[in-house]
């Protein structure tokens, strides 16, 4: 995935102003965020009136969470691949998108 389809995404949901080479946004495409959050943010900000910087804000914030373990009944445990079905429902939703910049 690249920036650029991040902020054409964003874009088609309504934001006006997007930064594809903004150092966050790359940190967080590094980071493994996956399409389908940079949509439920994008979502997020456009409905609340907000622009780019606050919905890198939320996948900054999801990043961090996704970073720390939870710890429960059974022990550790970590999402590894939960990323591959949220991009595989996502791709379906939108294959436009998912083919413009992989």
């Amino acid at each position: 995935m690249s920036a650029a389809t991040v902020c054409a995404l964003w874009m088609r949901l309504g934001m006006v102003h997007v930064s594809h080479s903004h150092p966050d946004l790359l940190d967080a495409i590094d980071g493994g965020v996956a399409l389908a959050e940079f949509d439920y943010a994008g979502r997020r900000a456009v409905e609340c009136g907000k622009g780019f910087g606050y919905a890198l804000g939320i996948v900054k914030s999801r990043l961090a969470e996704k970073a720390r373990p939870v710890v429960g009944r059974g022990g550790v445990k970590n999402f590894d691949g939960a990323d591959d079905e949220i991009n595989a429902r996502f791709a379906e939703q939108y294959p436009w998108l998912c083919d413009a910049g992989a």
